[in-house]
């Protein structure tokens, strides 16, 4: 039986997008050297694993957007330098207020 939240969302189909999210993370952070030295910096710092993995996706997905929406070029270094803004101590809610 399909299922909605309170926000008219089919509850099956966000459950598999956050676990499509969780997995992108998790091969990103195992994969690319800036997102594992994120990751690493903010479980130094504290965070647990979750919430670690979580604020480097946003800084993948922030990244992401930007290309998309032409405010950066395909190319060049903005994702390894926001990783790197990361993981000297930024959020990426300030990493993207610029925009």
């Amino acid at each position: 039986m399909k299922t909605f939240d309170e926000f008219g969302f089919w509850t099956e189909g966000r459950v598999r997008a956050a676990d499509s999210a969780r997995e992108m993370g998790e091969e990103f952070i195992r994969e690319n050297e800036d997102g594992r030295a994120a990751y690493e910096a903010l479980k130094r710092a504290g965070l647990d694993h979750e919430a670690a993995r979580n604020e480097v996706v946003k800084v993948l997905l922030g990244t992401l957007w930007e290309v998309e929406n032409n405010r950066i070029p395909p190319t060049g270094d903005h994702l390894k330098r926001y990783l790197r803004r990361l993981a000297g101590g930024e959020t990426p809610e300030e990493i993207f207020s610029e925009a």
